[in-house]
C-alpha cells in the first residue's frame, strides 16, 4: 500500500561470535516512494516500545526480513543461535508482533532447523506461482555460522486462521550446493522476471545469479496441489 519497510538488527554488544546480543527491528516510511526531497522523508522505528523481536532461546535475534500477506498482515523470519529460525506475524502494520516463537511448518507443526545464517522469505508476485511464498534456509540445527552448504527452499501457501492469514510450508528441496562443504552460500535475494525466478547469492568472495528451474518450483508446492 505504498509503504516501505526494511529490517535491521539492534545490537546489544560485541565479543565472542561478533554480536553477543541482538534484537530484530524495522524501519517504516510512508512517503519514501513519492517524496523526492530526502530531507522530507519520514521514518518510524518499529515495533513500538523499547525492544525488538527476540528469540525464545538465546540472546540473538537478527537479520529480520518481511513479506506482505494478502490480508494486509506482515510476516517475518529471522535467525537465532538456537538451531531454529524464528517467525512472527504483525496484524497492525508492524507496530506489534506475535510472541517470539521458533518457525514451524504449519501452526502447531514440527520445527524448522537453521543455523546462524540468513533465512529469507518472499512472496511471489508474478508467474504461475503468484501469491505463493518461497523461503531460503539451510535445514540443520547448527548453532554457529557454519553449514551454509547446501541451501534449501520451501514453498508456502496462505491459510485462514482465527487471527488472520498464516503460512503453511511444504517439503524442503535442495536448490544450490558446492563440492567444497565449507563453501558458505548465503545472503540470497529473489528476482522475478516474466514468470521466471532467479536467486542471487554470495559465497563471501564470489557473487552469482542462478535461475531456479520450473521443475524444482513445481516440486515446492506438490504437497498443496495433490
Amino acid at each position: 500500500d505504498g509503504t516501505m519497510f526494511f529490517g535491521f538488527s539492534k545490537v546489544g554488544g560485541f565479543g565472542d561470535g561478533f554480536f553477543t546480543s541482538s534484537e530484530a527491528c524495522f524501519m517504516r516510511s510512508d512517503n519514501i516512494l513519492t517524496q523526492p526531497d530526502p530531507e522530507k522523508i519520514e521514518w518510524e522505528t518499529l515495533p513500538e516500545g523499547d525492544h525488538g523481536l527476540r528469540s525464545p532461546e538465546g540472546p540473538i535475534a537478527e537479520e529480520a526480513n518481511l513479506a506482505a500477506m494478502s490480508d494486509g498482515s506482515l510476516y517475518c523470519t529471522y535467525r537465532t543461535v538456537a538451531g531454529h529460525p524464528c517467525h512472527a506475524y504483525s496484524r497492525d502494520g508492524g507496530r506489534s508482533w506475535t510472541p517470539a516463537e521458533f518457525m514451524t511448518y504449519y501452526p502447531g507443526g514440527p520445527l524448522l532447523n537453521n543455523p546462524r545464517a540468513a533465512n529469507f522469505v518472499r512472496r511471489l508476485d508474478s508467474g504461475p506461482f503468484a501469491g505463493r511464498y518461497i523461503y531460503w534456509f539451510h535445514n540443520h540445527d547448527g548453532r554457529g555460522y557454519e553449514g551454509r552448504n547446501p541451501a534449501w527452499l520451501l514453498g508456502g501457501v496462505e491459510r485462514d486462521s482465527p487471527s488472520g492469514k498464516v503460512l503453511h510450508w511444504g517439503r524442503p528441496e535442495v536448490v544450490l550446493y558446492a563440492d567444497d562443504r565449507d563453501t558458505r552460500i548465503s545472503y540470497p535475494d529473489f528476482i522475478q522476471d516474466d514468470g521466471r525466478l532467479f536467486i542471487t547469492e554470495t559465497q563471501k568472495s564470489t557473487a552469482r545469479v542462478h535461475e531456479v528451474p520450473d521443475w524444482l518450483l513445481r516440486r515446492l508446492w506438490e504437497t498443496f496441489d495433490d
